[in-house]
Order: C-alpha cells, then structure tokens, then sequence
C-alpha cells in the first residue's frame, strides 16, 4: 500500500469513529486501488475493520441517536429532578447542529483526539491536529479528504454505509429490553444523570454505551463505550465536550476539493448492473492460469476484449476495477496481467458487488479455512492479524485467501514463476 492510499486508510479509520455513516467509513479504501502494485508485490491486506467501524458508528451516532428511541418508561433517580430518558428524546430532537471532541484512549498511549462539527442533515465534519480534515455526507454516500500538508485530496463515492436514520432503527428497539438508570453523580464539573443502552452488536465491550445528561439542559455531555483493537486489547472512546445548535459555516461541509490541490477519485455513485454472461458474472478462479477467459500476461487490449469496459481504471490505466462483478486486475505495459484480485464488499469501503466466482473445487467467498485447505492443501505460511483475520499464502499456486471471522473474504492470483 502505497504512503497516499495509508493516510485514506488512516484518516477513513478515524472518520468511522464519529458515526457519520461514513462508515465512514469505515471501510474505506477501494481495495483494488490498493491492489494495484508492482509486479511481485504481495497481496494487499485488508483491515480486520468491520467489528470496529460497526461499533464506532452506534457509539458516536449516540449524538443523535436518542432521537429515536422510543416507548422509554420514565426513570427517575435522587439528584436528577426526575429527568425521564424520555425527555432528553425529546430536547434531542430540536438539535440542529453538534460539535465535540472524539477521543480514543488506550493505556500506555497519548490520546487521540479529533474535533467533530455535525449537522441534522447529515453531513458531518471531522478535523485532524495535523490540520487535515474529512467532510462526509451521509445521505449521499461521499466524502472528501483534505491533507493540506502535501496540497492533496482524495474523494469517495458511493460510500457503502448506512445512514445515521439506519443506525437509529437499530437503536430504537434497544429501550424496550436495555436502558439502564445509573446513580447521579459529579462528571466534568457538573451534575450528571447516566443511562446505559445496549445494542445487540459484536463490537461493544459488553454490546453496550454509557450517556451522560445534564438534568438542568436536558441534553447529552458525554458518551462512553469501550471496543476492542486488533489485537483484542480495551480502548476507550469518548465523545465529549459536546456544544449544541452552534452555528456553523455551510462551507465547512463543502464537499469540493480546495483549488490547486493535486486530487484523486475512488468508488463509483452507482453500480452498472451485473453482465447477463454468467462466465462474466461468475468466472472460474484458475490459480496460475488467470480468471474465467482472462489469462496471466493478457495485454490490457486483450483483457477488456474478453471482459468488457472495466466500471474504473486505476493507477493511469494499469488497474482495471470491475467493482460491481467483485474483481480486479492489475495489468503491466510491458508484461500484461500480474495479479487478479476477488473481493467482496466486507473489505471495501466504497459499494461493491461481491465477488461470485469459485475455483473448480468450488472454493468462493464464504469458504472456510478447511475448505481451503481441503481443495489446496497446507498452506505455505499462515499469518495473523488480529483475533479475527487470518492470510493463508500458496506461494506455489500463486494463490493467497484473506479471511474474517474464519470466511474468505478476499482471494489474490499471481502468475506461478
């Protein structure tokens, strides 16, 4: 992955935890740009992202998320005045705008922390210390990243999140079963009325976040939850410091890149629809050979002959992304197809079909590690990422699976030298 497409990954990373929708994103690169690398390049490795992006997204939707909760019994408490989870709905639901600081906390480390600027409808804006910022419109599925250091800027189109109304379904249901009156007491300064909402959703410590509300406003000033890194260990994630229906210049959420700054272009607004050709919608996986009709060392003439008009070319015409059939090719000038890679949208964050093809064994996306090692045998290195990623690596085979939570998610092809 090459120094411009790890800041998207970074900045996108920290963009999923305000819960914009953005999945941010989440996930967040197109996996095929990614793949685009020099012949003999390994693999590109996909982020175990999904458990956290999913998780930031409730904890940080919180902002605004007790705007749909509904049917919440009155929970009354000493030092509270009586204030009703319901009634902070509804001073919630005359919110127009909310800014605040997001904040990761993991012991040992130095804080991270970005400023969060949120609108009702739907845009969101979030601000590095670095001076970078991310803008994401939720309901329309883009966003645009600014890194003013190096005067670039990368924009996303057809984000695959849900907007934050989704996420507010989801929570809507969680009073009638879990929302938990915790005893007042002094937070910041102030006196404070503490609920818990569980969500039924892997992720959360616990499937559960902590509001903190000031009885006098009636409004949310903090929210808690604790999430799990790669490595399984606690972080803590605070949403604080939280200003309501402060007015915010409408240019802070334009979504046009600043004048003069070298740009690029990921992910599509809509996808094509699928070609009636099933040998294109579903090609075989062929280790060594290439994939359906395409072989290894093809020219790009050749490849779009057989293939079609790729939706996207990558990297000055040398990758082609066929994003709605789930696969992409890396094509050399001078040596013609080096890598093949099948996807599926777990490990993109821009929209994409997954990938529907199989090897002659029937190996596809969805297989597990005994599939894999039942048609290709003993892989020839095994890595890890995390708890829940796992590389199994064919060196001989010119075959590489990427997989999550025990599924592929993810297969490579190279040519077998």
């Amino acid at each position: 992955m090459t120094a411009p497409e790890e800041e998207v990954v970074r900045r996108l990373r920290q963009l999923a935890g305000v819960g914009p929708g953005a999945a941010a994103t989440a996930r967040a690169l197109d996996r095929a740009r990614a793949a685009l690398a020099a012949a003999g390049a390994r693999p590109p490795r996909p982020r175990a992202w999904p458990r956290r992006i999913k998780m930031l997204l409730k904890v940080a939707a919180g902002i605004l998320v007790v705007v749909g909760l509904s049917n919440v019994v009155s929970l009354q408490g000493p030092g509270a005045g009586g204030l009703a989870f319901a009634q902070v709905q509804e001073r919630l639901k005359e919110v127009r705008s909310v800014t605040g600081t997001h904040v990761l906390r993991r012991p040992g480390q130095p804080d991270e922390e970005f400023r969060l600027l949120i609108l009702e409808n739907g845009l969101v804006r979030v601000e590095q210390p670095d001076g970078g910022y991310t803008v994401t419109d939720t309901r329309k599925h883009r966003a645009l990243l600014v890194t003013p250091a190096k005067k670039q800027a990368t924009v996303l189109e057809g984000l695959a999140t849900r907007p934050p109304a989704d996420l507010y379904g989801l929570l809507r249901d969680a009073p009638r079963r879990a929302v938990r009156r915790l005893p007042g007491r002094e937070l910041e300064g102030r006196r404070a009325v503490g609920y818990v909402v569980r969500v039924d959703e892997a992720g959360l410590a616990g499937g559960e976040f902590t509001v903190w509300v000031d009885p006098t406003t009636g409004l949310p000033f903090r929210f808690e939850a604790t999430e799990k890194d790669d490595k399984g260990r606690p972080v803590q994630v605070l949403l604080t410091e939280l200003v309501y229906d402060v007015r915010l210049d409408p240019d802070l959420f334009s979504l046009k890149p600043p004048a003069d700054y070298a740009v690029t272009r990921h992910g599509l607004a809509e996808l094509p629809p699928e070609p009636d050709i099933k040998a294109l919608r579903e090609p075989e996986v062929r280790p060594g050979v290439g994939l359906g009709p395409v072989k290894f060392g093809m020219s790009k003439q050749q490849v779009i002959e057989l293939l079609g008009k790729p939706d996207k070319e990558e990297a000055r015409g040398t990758g082609l992304s066929y994003l709605s059939r789930g696969y992409a090719l890396t094509v050399s000038p001078a040596r013609g197809v080096l890598m093949i890679s099948c996807f599926t949208q777990q490990t993109f964050a821009i929209r994409v079909r997954d990938f529907r093809g199989k090897t002659a064994e029937g190996v596809a996306m969805g297989s597990t590690r005994a599939d894999v090692e039942k048609a290709s045998g003993k892989p020839d290195k095994v890595e890890t990422n995390g708890p829940a990623t796992t590389y199994l690596e064919y060196h001989k085979k010119g075959l590489h699976f990427v997989l999550f939570d025990g599924k592929v998610v993810q297969l490579t092809l190279h040519p077998v030298r």
